[in-house]
């Protein structure tokens, strides 16, 4: 793990030795009604990612595992940067090196671009490329990375469960990190369709959170663990 920003360095090698599936997909308003019997307070489509608080992820894992029996969570920051990575250990983003998410004409994002540009003038965004949203767009819009998993970069943040702080861990191998035991955010990862920097589409950027606060798109996708 590691980049090129303050709280992503020092690089340091992570291995993660328990087994865990990820979401395909980031969670969905429907998917919060189906499990949680109410509307989120900023519901508008069922098939666009929720927009809750850490806490209210929380929630829902706790409650998708009480109807399930079986473990649902939110990842921590380790596992979602090796889900995000898709098989590319290196690159830059989840699509490869190039600062645009597009590849021989498959889009790879929602991102700041020109159809937010249009709609929001003030802005930052990615000049030549649109992907045709303006705001969050139903998931599974884009193509997937190597592991299919859609939105890994772009349309919501995603919640992890790790305490967010500046990086201050070993340049040594951790095996399954959990992060820091205690702190006053909780880390964000993957960018939004709104965020305005390119440098925020890298698979390395993070940032964090409160626990309490529900951004227009913060949203979250969920891990089930595997018991062996």
């Amino acid at each position: 793990m590691g980049g090129e920003l303050k709280d992503e360095m020092p690089i340091h090698l992570v291995r993660i030795t328990k087994s865990f599936y990820m979401g395909i997909y980031e969670v969905t308003q429907g998917e919060y009604i189906s499990v949680m019997g109410k509307k989120p307070a900023n519901f508008s489509n069922t098939n666009l990612p929720v927009a809750i608080t850490w806490n209210e992820a929380v929630e829902f894992c706790n409650r998708l595992s009480e109807l399930t029996g079986e473990i649902y969570r939110l990842p921590t920051e380790a596992e979602w940067e090796y889900a995000a990575r898709g098989k590319i250990e290196r690159a830059k983003y989840v699509w490869g090196n190039s600062p645009i998410p597009e590849i021989q004409g498959k889009k790879y994002a929602n991102v700041p671009d020109e159809s937010l540009h249009k709609k929001h003038p003030g802005y930052k965004y990615l000049k030549n490329y649109d992907d045709g949203y303006a705001e969050l767009s139903p998931v599974g819009s884009f193509e997937p990375n190597g592991f299919g998993l859609f939105d890994m970069c772009g349309n919501a943040w995603e919640r992890c469960s790790d305490w967010y702080q500046v990086d201050s861990s070993p340049d040594s191998l951790l095996i399954d990190p959990q992060g820091p035991i205690s702190g006053t955010r909780r880390v964000l990862r993957g960018g939004g369709h709104a965020f305005g920097h390119s440098e925020k589409m890298r698979v390395a950027y993070r940032c964090g959170s409160p626990t309490d606060r529900a951004g227009s798109n913060d949203g979250f996708r969920i891990v089930r663990e595997v018991i062996n």
